[in-house]
């Protein structure tokens, strides 16, 4: 007769059956030790920070060339936006949309802020800068 096997795991060569009191006494320790650094942001957090970056760089790419050119942005970013506007390759724009967030990651508080500036000068119709 086969002997049913419990379903479990092994901690420092002892057998930690899932359920138990062992068990539950480990996941408690674990989840203690994962908040030492409650300031340090969690990989979810991080990647949610990522994604908004991205999405304002998609918006950048919208930018007249007015404003984008009064923005103090570090030179590979103007670059990267005007090559994605040549691209016509759909994986190509992809890539180089992370590409444009990984760029925006380096960006100061300050230069984010100049961003959603621009943004909204642009929403707001604000006249051109270059005339």
């Amino acid at each position: 007769m086969l002997k049913k096997m419990k379903k479990g795991y092994y901690v420092k060569g002892h057998f930690v059956a899932e359920g138990s009191e062992r068990d539950l006494e480990l996941k408690r320790e674990r989840k203690a030790e994962s908040q030492i650094d409650p300031d340090k942001p969690t990989r979810t957090e991080m990647k949610a920070a990522s994604d908004a970056l991205q999405k304002l760089g998609i918006e950048l790419m919208g930018l007249r060339d007015d404003l984008l050119a009064a923005l103090d942005l570090p030179e590979a970013l103007p670059k990267a936006i005007e090559e994605h506007n040549r691209i016509t390759h759909r994986e190509g724009k992809r890539r180089l949309v992370q590409f444009i967030g990984k760029l925006m990651r380096k960006l100061d508080d300050a230069q984010l802020a100049a961003i959603h500036a621009a943004l909204r000068a642009q929403a707001r119709g604000a006249p051109r800068l270059d005339k």
